[in-house]
C-alpha cells in the first residue's frame, strides 16, 4: 500500500470523526443553553446520563436541534423543573424521565412549530390543578407529542392553548394511575383541573387514539 493512499485513508478517517464530533455532543443539562449559544453548527445533543435538580431552562430560536437523553430512561430531572422553548421549530425532545417534580409549567412551547416531544416518562409530576406538563400556545402549530407515559401526575396533562396553536398531533400517550382531582387538591371546590388533555376550542386539532400498554422501546421505563 502505497504512502499515499495511507495518508488519504487517515485524512479522511480524521476528517469522518471531527464532522461526528462536530454534530453530535454530550453536555450536562447545566451547560445546555450556552453549548447550544456557543455551536450552532450541532445538531443532534445528548444530554449525560444522571440526576439533575431544579432544572430551569429557557431556550429560543433552536432550528432544527434534537435534544435526547444520553440513554432513555437514564436522564433523571426532579425537583421545581421548568424548561421553556420559544420562538423555535424543528427540534426534539426524547428519552428524559421527569419524577417527583414541581411546577407551573413543567415544559412549555410557546410560538414552536413542526417539533416533537416523544418517548420522555413523566412520573408523580406535581404543582396545582391547573399547573401543565405540557403546554402548547402563542401560536405553536404542526407539532407533534407522541409515545409518552404519564403516570401518577397531579397536575394537567398535556394543555393546547386556543391562541392559534393548529394542526398539532397527541398520539400513542399512555396515562396511568391519575388521581381524582378532589383527592390531591381539595381547594378545587368545583371539581375541575387536573384533565390528562385539555384542548382549546378552535376546531383545528387531530386527536388520535391512546394505547393501554409502554411504548416497547423502553422497557426500563416500566419501573
Amino acid at each position: 500500500m502505497s504512502s499515499l493512499y495511507k495518508t488519504s485513508i487517515l485524512f479522511f478517517s480524521v476528517f469522518i470523526l471531527f464532522v461526528t464530533e462536530i454534530r453530535c455532543q454530550i453536555v450536562t443539562f447545566e451547560k445546555l443553553q450556552d453549548f447550544i449559544l456557543e455551536n450552532p453548527d450541532v445538531k443532534t445533543i445528548y444530554i449525560r446520563n444522571g440526576d439533575y435538580v431544579d432544572v430551569n431552562l429557557s431556550i429560543s430560536r433552536l432550528d432544527n436541534i434534537s435534544i435526547k437523553a444520553e440513554t432513555p430512561g437514564k436522564v433523571t430531572l426532579r425537583g421545581e423543573t421548568y424548561i421553556t422553548i420559544r420562538n423555535s421549530r424543528n427540534f426534539t425532545l426524547s428519552g428524559f424521565h421527569f419524577q417527583n417534580t414541581w411546577s407551573r409549567y413543567l415544559i412549555k412551547l410557546d410560538k414552536v412549530s413542526s417539533s416533537i416531544i416523544e418517548e420522555c416518562f413523566f412520573d408523580n409530576c406535581r404543582g396545582n390543578a391547573y399547573s401543565r406538563v405540557i403546554g402548547l400556545q402563542g401560536g405553536s402549530k404542526d407539532n407533534r407529542i407522541h409515545s409518552n407515559t404519564f403516570k401518577s401526575i397531579h397536575t394537567m396533562g398535556i394543555t393546547i392553548s386556543r391562541d392559534g396553536n393548529y394542526n398539532n398531533i397527541i398520539s400513542k400517550n399512555v396515562f396511568l394511575d391519575i388521581p381524582k382531582v378532589k383527592n390531591v387538591h381539595p381547594e378545587t371546590k368545583d371539581g375541575n383541573g387536573m384533565e390528562t388533555i385539555s384542548i382549546g376550542t378552535i376546531p383545528y386539532w387531530i386527536i388520535r387514539s391512546i394505547p393501554t400498554q409502554f411504548p416497547a422501546k423502553y422497557p426500563e421505563f416500566r419501573k
